[in-house]
Formats: structure tokens, sequence, C-alpha cells
């Protein structure tokens, strides 16, 4: 015997995400949709001048992953809220429209990679060791191993606009 499925609103409180913990409701999650629009124009003013210094690589990876921990926030959020309900047009609206942010900045930060393998292997060797990029020292070495793997910058933006239709 087959029987209905629970409606969300009888799922006891203990049993349900917490999505709260990220934002208190979808209108806290708007304000921050808004926040990420400038993101994309924000890091594309970076290309070529991350090989500038150790400070300049380290200021960009700060603000890159910052954008990154709030496009995640952002996904999380209508992500699971949409499948609470996948009734509800509202999330899946919402999971389309950050999909798109978060392709948008993925064609827009395609550079930042491919900049930091082109930055001559002994001064990132010398840079890597500086105080600057002591906190994103296991972030670069994971990156930095694909050396030998690097597309050119348009390779690189031509993948990361083919993400949304894939």
């Amino acid at each position: 015997m087959t029987s209905k499925p629970t409606d969300r609103a009888e799922v006891p409180i203990e049993d349900r995400w917490d999505l709260e913990a990220l934002y208190s409701s979808d209108e806290a999650w708007e304000q921050d949709f808004r926040r990420v629009e400038g993101f994309p124009g924000e890091i594309a003013s970076w290309s070529d001048t991350l090989s500038r210094s150790p400070a300049r690589i380290a200021s960009g990876l700060d603000r890159f992953l910052m954008h990154n921990r709030l496009l995640d926030k952002l996904y999380t959020y209508a992500y699971h809220r949409r499948d609470e309900d996948l009734s509800r047009t509202t999330y899946q609206d919402m999971l389309a429209r950050i999909i798109s942010r978060v392709t948008d900045y993925a064609a827009a930060s395609s550079f930042l990679i491919p900049e930091l393998l082109r930055i001559p292997e002994d001064r990132m060797s010398e840079w890597i060791e500086t105080r600057e990029l002591r906190p994103y020292l296991s972030w670069l070495e994971d990156r930095l191993c694909f050396r030998s793997h690097m597309l050119s910058e348009s390779e690189e933006r031509l993948l990361d606009m083919a993400r949304e239709p894939l």
C-alpha cells in the first residue's frame, strides 16, 4: 500500500534542515543575492595584476574566497529550499538565478588560476613562503600542481562559460 507523502508543514521541526542558520528569511537571501551582482566585474578587474606581488595575490585570493563562500551560501540555501517542496516555483527560480550568477562569476574569474600558473615557478616558490601567502598555502599548492595541465586563458574561460548549459 502506498502512502501520501508527508507535507513539509507536518514534518517535525527537529527533522528539517536548519536553513535559518544560513538565512533567516528569503528577503535576507535576496539582500545577499543583490550583493553578489558586482562580483564578476570586481574579479575581472584583477586580471593581469596578480603577478605583481605576494600582497596582490593575497588580496585577490582573500576577496575571491570571500566571494566563493557567499555564492556557496546562497546556492546551498536555494538548493535545499527547492528540495523541501519541488512544487514551489519560488525556490526553483532562486536556484536558477544563483546558478546563473555562479556561472557568470566562474567565467569572470577564469583568468585567476591560469594567471597564477603563469608566474614563473622559481618566483612563485619564493613568494609562497612569504607571510602574506601563508594563509593560502594549501589552496595555492592544490592549484599549482596543475601547472602542466594549464589551458590558455581563452580555453579556461570557454570551459567556465559552458558550466550552466552542461
